[in-house]
């Protein structure tokens, strides 16, 4: 026991974790749908939870979690609340909200000094979540809109889409025919989230991260997609100061719960070495959605990451760092505390705009350029070897 808490004390010491002293999560009860993209499909209905703040003190240097006082925000109620976040001045809180079973995903903005909530997206019969503030002040979110069936099965699909903060000019970022999941926003101000796939791949090797610009250009795979192991990855997050990106490593079944890998982007996207699992012990694919797991990593420093963790059946909020070590924060036994992140503000990355030309537009036309269509799949397939082209509109 004196070990034990001789090293929680010196891991907490550390006044780079200061950003942990304030935090935004969400409560709910576990989604358990029985596939990754069927939460809206075969999900139970367990209504309650919220959004809540968690305030940890620092005192000489030190996180002190056994003084934490976590306090409501807003009340779910008879509804569920999902994947809140942040505007970058810390000032505003974006979260997916449904009502009740009858009713869709909207997505609500509250204001953080005096608890005012609007609603952003409209009524329509669509799932709106994820909400992402941009640097060029829209707002990413994964939504049902592209009014598409899953593949390989019945549930509605979602994909990321754009709108303005007043629900105007909503329109695709992406148009998949595959559920994607979990935005975030690069230090280079591109968008990072998870697509899938199933072009000449199985279901447990097509969940990768690509980027694109905010305006809905270049987009570029950045991981996955043909390592030859079983592989997906979710919430992905930049590691400051790094070309690393954390994320879960995901099963195609089940919620997006699993280990934590960090990916070292510089060794390209097709290399297998550049996944270091963070969290060994924790199997991947395949692992039980009632067995030890993690999901929702954010980097706060290079080696220390904020995590929701159930090592049963619970999640409660904590610290992990690349060496194996782990610290609760918080947890309520009563419902999972997980989406966790700090609530403080952040820089504003730069605004990344492609090459779209308004004047074309407006004639339906527009600008397009050929490329090596080899380069990237080195060792892949061999220069020639292509007979046609796809032109995906």
């Amino acid at each position: 026991w004196d070990v034990c808490a001789a090293k929680r004390a010196l891991f907490l010491h550390d006044e780079k974790l200061a950003p942990v002293a304030h935090l935004l999560f969400s409560k709910r009860n576990p989604f358990h749908p029985s596939h990754n993209y069927s939460v809206q499909f075969d999900s139970p209905w367990h209504p309650g939870g919220g959004v809540w703040s968690l305030t940890v003190p620092m005192e000489n240097g030190s996180l002190v979690p056994e003084k934490a006082q976590p306090s409501c925000l807003f009340d779910a109620g008879t509804g569920v609340v999902r994947d809140p976040s942040l505007s970058f001045d810390a000032k505003k809180i974006y979260y997916g909200y449904r009502s009740d079973f009858t009713n869709y995903y909207r997505i609500f903005e509250q204001d953080v000094a005096t608890g005012v909530r609007r609603q952003i997206s409209d009524n329509g019969p669509f799932h709106d979540f994820w909400p992402t503030p941009l640097p060029d002040g829209g707002l990413a979110f994964i939504t049902t809109r592209c009014k598409k069936k899953f593949i390989c099965w019945r549930p509605q699909t979602a994909v990321l889409f754009r709108m303005e903060l007043d629900g105007t000019k909503v329109e695709p970022l992406s148009y998949a025919n595959l559920t994607e999941f979990a935005p975030s926003v690069l230090d280079d101000g591109r968008i990072l989230w998870t697509r899938s796939e199933y072009v000449d791949k199985g279901a447990d090797y097509g969940h990768t991260l690509w980027t694109i610009r905010a305006d809905g250009t270049y987009p570029e795979l950045t991981f996955g997609n043909t390592i030859a192991l079983p592989q997906g990855f979710a919430n992905g997050r930049q590691v400051p100061g790094t070309r690393e990106v954390c994320a879960t490593m995901i099963s195609h079944f089940g919620d997006l719960n699993g280990p934590v890998a960090l990916l070292d982007l510089t060794k390209g996207p097709h290399d297998a070495s550049a996944i270091s699992s963070l969290t060994p012990e924790i199997p991947w694919p395949g692992f039980s959605p009632n067995s030890e797991t993690f999901r929702e990593p954010i980097p706060i420093t290079k080696d220390v990451i904020l995590v929701a963790h159930a090592p049963q059946n619970s999640f409660g909020l904590y610290l992990i760092d690349r060496y194996g070590n782990r610290e609760l924060l918080y947890t309520d036994p009563s419902i999972d505390c997980i989406c966790p992140q700090p609530f403080v503000a952040r820089p504003v990355p730069p605004v990344m705009r492609g090459a779209l030309l308004p004047a074309l537009a407006e004639k339906d036309k527009g600008q397009f350029s050929i490329e090596n269509v080899y380069r990237g799949l080195e060792g892949q397939v061999q220069p020639g070897a292509a007979k046609y082209l796809r032109i995906c509109e």
